[in-house]
């Protein structure tokens, strides 16, 4: 198996096998995942959050321990920051100037480039000491972590849909579901509905 994409601190991935791509996501059971197309991949290092990769496994757990620890390194690989140090006293010791340059980091790399998370922990450890940072620069550091809290819901909830799809597909038409994909039993539905025809599948 091939994993070709990953959402380095939530831990999901787009795994390749032989005949299918599926998007699989803690904690990996046979639940956890669905089959997805490859232009979902696309749009998804695209536009949500995830990174290109390219590591083969031969076996599960060796996937499923790549990707937990994948999710352990992300929180202390954030751009700016040393993983070395506390980040809170990092906060609490820098002069504005400096926290200003964390601000601009995550609005001019951190979100557009989809890394959200990333994003996330900065303004969260900014936020956190509050208490001696400026009002307008508290401000704009609030400002952008409604925004990242937005992004990263609608990013969560277009996931999170294929996997309600996927299984009210399966619970539907088991035994279509056993030969098709979810996506092409969907997409086959809506085609059907539109033109109002009846959707013979065998249950």
């Amino acid at each position: 198996m091939r994993l070709i994409g990953h959402a380095r601190a939530e831990g999901w991935g787009f795994v390749q096998f032989p005949d299918r791509i599926r998007l699989v996501r803690p904690p990996y059971g046979a639940l956890d995942a669905v089959d997805v197309r490859e232009e979902d991949v696309s749009a998804a290092i695209a536009h949500g959050g995830f990174e290109g990769c390219d590591r083969h496994f031969g076996a599960w757990r060796d996937l499923r321990s790549f990707l937990l620890d994948e999710v352990r390194r992300a929180r202390l690989e954030v751009p700016g920051f040393d993983s070395d140090v506390d980040h809170d006293v990092v906060i609490r010791n820098a002069p504005e100037s400096a926290l200003e340059e964390y601000i601009e980091k995550v609005e001019d790399e951190l979100i557009p480039g989809g890394m959200l998370a990333e994003a996330e922990y900065v303004l969260g450890r900014i936020l956190a000491n509050s208490e001696r940072i400026g009002t307008p620069l508290l401000r704009r550091a609030a400002g952008l972590a409604g925004v990242v809290s937005k992004e990263s819901a609608i990013a969560r909830a277009q996931l999170e849909e294929g996997y309600s799809q996927e299984k009210e597909i399966a619970r539907r038409f088991p035994r279509a579901s056993s030969k098709y994909s979810a996506a092409r039993i969907a997409k086959t539905s809506k085609r059907v509905a539109r033109k109002k025809q009846v959707l013979a599948l065998g249950c």
